[in-house]
């Protein structure tokens, strides 16, 4: 008789919850688990900036310097390539199939649209994120 051998597990994910909120239950900290924690995750790498985070100064954006320029196509180019920059370099758990980003200068912002696959998953996810000047 041949041994069994065990079936692989889906990778799960798990990450904090950045909004801290506890579990009734329990009074943990809430988590966030697979295509939520992985979104929360790719958030947070394009809102963060260079020398945000202590020992790792290059981990980061150019996003919010460059929402000061003007509003044209060539910006919307540059905050594409370093979203997609940043999450090939520093998230190893998706893979970046397309990033789009659209000028609104009515708004004086952008609109970015991030398409990524999970590793291990066939579905693809789209994460929008509205990209403003903060004052």
């Amino acid at each position: 008789m041949a041994p069994l051998l065990p079936v692989p597990q889906p990778v799960r994910y798990k990450d904090i919850s950045l909004t801290f909120n506890t579990n009734p239950v329990t009074g943990d900290i809430t988590t966030l688990t697979d295509a939520d924690a992985i979104a929360a995750a790719v958030k947070m790498l394009v809102m963060t900036i260079n020398y945000e985070i202590p020992f790792t100064p290059d981990q980061g954006c150019q996003v919010y310097s460059s929402l000061f320029e003007n509003i044209s196509q060539t910006t919307a180019m540059t905050i594409r390539r370093s979203i997609a920059d940043v999450l090939n370099n520093y998230e190893p758990r998706i893979t970046v199939l397309g990033v789009e980003v659209t000028p609104s200068p009515d708004q004086h912002a952008y609109a970015a649209t991030i398409i990524y696959q999970i590793l291990g998953q066939s579905q693809t996810t789209t994460l929008n994120i509205f990209l403003e000047q903060l004052r």
